[in-house]
């Protein structure tokens, strides 16, 4: 309701000083795992106030402990794998993924999603649900803003449409 409009707003007017917190939210592939942390690191490079990245793996993800160990080795916490997507956005500010219906559990709690790569999902871009991934340090900096009462907008009919209410 009218709390989706004012967190949607406050990821996207961060301010330097804040402490951004994200999550990966990757599907199983292995592939996709390393492709969203690369290009997550590379946008959080170009950031200038202090951030955090973590990453939870998808039940179905193999190799989970050789992967885990180098998510350690490339600084990255990661979360728990009992623990749901829906209760892991309270504790971040957004998440970033490229094709995952943990993006709807953000949505559904006022959080800001990206989506990395070239392709994104259509229903989310074109229906300002979601932000490229490859904007976010403009838009820390304040260098690109989205309309905020249309990302609002297409949270009501989206949340409207996945509740089935």
């Amino acid at each position: 309701s009218e709390d989706l409009c004012f967190k949607s707003k406050e990821i996207l007017k961060i301010s330097e000083a804040k402490n951004l917190k994200l999550l990966i939210g990757p599907s199983h592939h292995y592939r996709e795992i390393f492709t969203l942390i690369n290009e997550s690191k590379k946008a959080t490079r170009k950031i200038n106030s202090p951030w955090s990245l973590s990453i939870k793996f998808h039940p179905s993800t193999k190799f989970k402990s050789i992967i885990k160990m180098a998510c350690y080795i490339l600084n990255l916490s990661v979360e728990n794998s009992s623990v749901e997507m829906f209760d892991l956005a309270q504790k971040y500010d957004g998440l970033i993924t490229k094709d995952s219906s943990s993006a709807a559990d953000f949505l559904l709690m006022g959080k800001t999603v990206f989506f990395a790569g070239e392709k994104y999902p259509p229903e989310f871009l074109q229906n300002n649900l979601a932000m490229p991934l490859k904007e976010l340090p403009e838009m820390i900096r304040g260098e690109i803003s989205y309309p905020a009462e249309n990302h609002y907008l297409a949270r009501q009919v989206f949340l409207k449409n996945y509740l089935n209410v």
